[in-house]
């Protein structure tokens, strides 16, 4: 159970809180729907050592691939490549130009996808004589982008991939202008989860 409705189930016993527990309740409510668009998965092969892990470089010349209905924007290609490349330099990792060099490799894939929301919620009018009451129902539709970022860790001396994170959120307005925006917390999180279990 989460604080703020741990504190509403609390102040509901107390005298002259409805208001305040209604507002809690609220909160925690909107917490959880903003936690629900937003997921963070990785995956890794267990029988991998990634203690020995010390220099990386890209899987290839051009490391991203995209997928989805949207354009995605050619430039973030290098802009994403500094920032993975920021990120694990600050983990203590060293960043070779030639692969041959390197103890893992690093690719990466963005989507952009439309999807449709559709929801529907019945109300109670009027009665319309004892005991009777008017039943109605609208149906609501919105359009909204999800979009995700992945990145793939290969093994330089097997040539397989061995971890996975992605992360998927539903883009605001903000994040369609500036890519980078949102890009900039995505990279963090995903790769806060590597390398796993260290």
């Amino acid at each position: 159970m989460s604080r703020l409705l741990l504190l509403g189930v609390l102040a509901s016993k107390l005298p002259g809180t409805k208001l305040h527990v209604s507002i809690l309740l609220l909160m925690s409510m909107l917490a959880g729907c903003a936690s629900l668009n937003t997921q963070v998965f990785s995956d890794y092969d267990q029988s991998q050592d990634f203690s020995h892990y010390q220099r990386f470089s890209w899987h290839s010349e051009h490391p991203m691939t995209t997928k989805g209905d949207h354009i995605i924007n050619p430039l973030i290609e290098a802009r994403l490549m500094a920032m993975i490349v920021s990120e694990l330099t600050n983990k203590g990792f060293q960043f070779v130009e030639q692969a041959e060099q390197a103890d893992f490799t690093v690719a990466f894939s963005i989507s952009a996808q439309q999807k449709l929301d559709v929801w529907s919620h019945s109300r109670i009018g009027d009665p319309l004589w004892r005991h009777q009451y008017y039943n109605g129902s609208s149906v609501n539709s919105d359009y909204y982008s999800d979009g995700s970022l992945a990145i793939d860790i290969y093994d330089t001396r097997t040539g397989f991939a061995v971890w996975h994170g992605m992360r998927t959120e539903r883009l605001s307005a903000k994040d369609r202008r500036e890519p980078t925006f949102g890009f900039s917390r995505t990279v963090g999180t995903i790769l806060s989860r590597f390398p796993p279990g260290l």
